[in-house]
């Protein structure tokens, strides 16, 4: 590797955030299938990897602390759009202004975790015309929105559509959700 160039702090943040995880991950398993440990071997696993856990939370946080200083001009901005984004949410009816916003408010976490100002702004324009047109064609009920139908109609094919979202959402996390209690 040439002198000065090497990963980030966040870079590196994350990088300990995940093998912490994966070890603490590495020990459950281990707990969870070996035969004949005592209860108190068990239980000592158990501690281990639940401390190991909260430490790759913290890097995760510190990675995060990093990318936070950067983006601070624009926190005012990601906040009030995503505030918005969820009173949206919250009050639309059509399926698909709220897989719209999700997708958007996706772009957004995306770019934040970035931490590039230029794709940032972008995205927090982008939801927030999401929501915009979210709720212009929620209260205009009309058939002059983006939506092909009816909020009946968008129901009725937005099932799919609706679990892509959560899916994609759900497998993001499901390093840290998956794991087992201890």
């Amino acid at each position: 590797m040439p002198t000065g160039t090497g990963p980030t702090p966040k870079d590196s943040a994350a990088q300990l955030a995940d093998l912490f995880l994966k070890l603490s991950m590495a020990i459950d398993q281990f707990r969870d299938t070996t035969p004949g440990l005592s209860t108190d071997q068990v239980l000592s696993l158990g501690t281990v990897a639940r401390q190991l856990d909260e430490l790759s939370g913290q890097f995760n946080a510190a990675a995060i602390g990093d990318i936070l200083q950067r983006i601070q001009p624009s926190l005012n901005k990601i906040v009030e759009a995503t505030k918005d984004a969820q009173h949206a949410v919250k009050t639309i009816k059509n399926i698909e202004h709220v897989v719209a916003i999700a997708t958007a408010g996706l772009a957004l976490a995306t770019a934040i975790m970035s931490g590039n100002l230029d794709t940032i702004g972008s995205a927090v324009g982008g939801l927030a015309s999401a929501v915009r047109d979210a709720v212009k064609g929620d209260t205009g009920k009309s058939g002059d929105g983006t939506g092909s139908g009816s909020t009946s109609d968008a129901s009725t094919g937005g099932g799919s559509t609706d679990s892509g979202v959560h899916g994609g959402k759900g497998s993001g996390g499901k390093g840290r959700a998956g794991k087992k209690k201890r």
